[in-house]
């Protein structure tokens, strides 16, 4: 109980041609009980992720113009994984993400709000 660890993650490069990524996720997790569900003897574990991502590459048939997508936010989970064999028996799992998508090449800047 009380069990705390962190684990990380990140993407590989793109394999699209003249695109480009930059893809992290870095979550902390920590066994912050136990309970029965389904019958079925569990940990509760929550986590708590930080997701950033950027990519940039050509707009499929649009010469010259490229966009840019940048994300990032905050993921939450709580697990519930057996005691016994240690599969997951559930997942709750909510994320807030807020960026923009950046069209490079147009005559005027085009910048786009995503969430």
């Amino acid at each position: 109980m009380g069990a705390a660890w962190t684990d990380s993650i990140v993407g590989p490069p793109s394999l699209l041609e003249d695109t480009e990524s930059d893809l992290r996720k870095i979550t902390t997790y920590r066994i912050t009980g136990e309970d029965v569900a389904d019958g079925t003897a569990v940990f509760v574990i929550q986590a708590e992720a930080r997701l950033d991502f950027v990519v940039e590459g050509p707009v499929p048939n649009q010469p010259g113009l490229r966009v840019k997508t940048t994300m990032g936010g905050t993921e939450t989970n709580v697990f519930l994984v057996a005691k016994d064999g240690g599969a997951m028996v559930n997942r709750h799992r909510t994320a807030v993400l807020s960026g923009e998508m950046e069209y490079i090449g147009t005559p005027q800047p085009l910048v786009l709000p995503m969430d």
